[in-house]
């Protein structure tokens, strides 16, 4: 993506943002997109809750929200994977990791990549897309990711394929080059 059009995952010049998505959708000459949203203006958090149902978990969350991640719920979206179930002697509690991002920067990337003609099949995070990519199937080994990029580094901690800690610097290539 030419430089200036995103900058730390906001979209900064939309019109030329849809001209170049144009471009590259007539290169690969494909519809259909997965987007993995920037990490840096998302939020993930591990969140315990009592041992509930699986189909309980998202509206306990959609109430709670708000005390796990820094916007409010009505101006978030977000998912959940559930991490594990923990039976102690006196509770049982469910872990799951929430990725949460600010619905505007949703509708923004969405609205750039439908004007370019694309169709938006599912929005992730960056670090559920490296993990997914680089950790083999069925691997359930503890690895370390790092994202080293032109703007910022990405470390991202991955252990029987579930996300179990992520941070990002603001020191990457830019910054060695300078």
């Amino acid at each position: 993506i030419p430089t200036g059009l995103i900058e730390t995952g906001e979209i900064k010049q939309k019109d030329k943002l849809i001209e170049f998505f144009k471009t590259l959708r007539e290169e690969i000459d494909n519809d259909y997109v997965m987007v993995s949203l920037p990490e840096e203006k998302g939020f993930l958090s591990k969140i315990e809750l009592p041992d509930v149902a699986d189909d309980e978990i998202r509206s306990i969350l959609e109430l709670q929200i708000e005390n796990f991640i820094p916007i409010s719920g009505y101006d978030a979206v977000f998912d959940y994977e559930i991490v594990e179930r923990i039976q102690d002697k006196d509770k049982k509690t469910v872990v799951v990791n929430v990725s949460a991002f600010p619905a505007t920067l949703i509708k923004d990337y969405r609205a750039a990549l439908v004007g370019a003609g694309f169709k938006p099949l599912a929005f992730e995070t960056e670090t559920n897309s490296l993990a997914r990519a680089l950790v083999r199937s069925g691997d359930n080994s503890t690895q370390m990711i790092v994202d080293f990029g032109k703007t910022r580094t990405g470390f991202i901690i991955v252990s029987g394929q579930k996300i179990k800690f992520t941070s990002t610097i603001n020191v990457a290539g830019d910054s060695l080059t300078n």
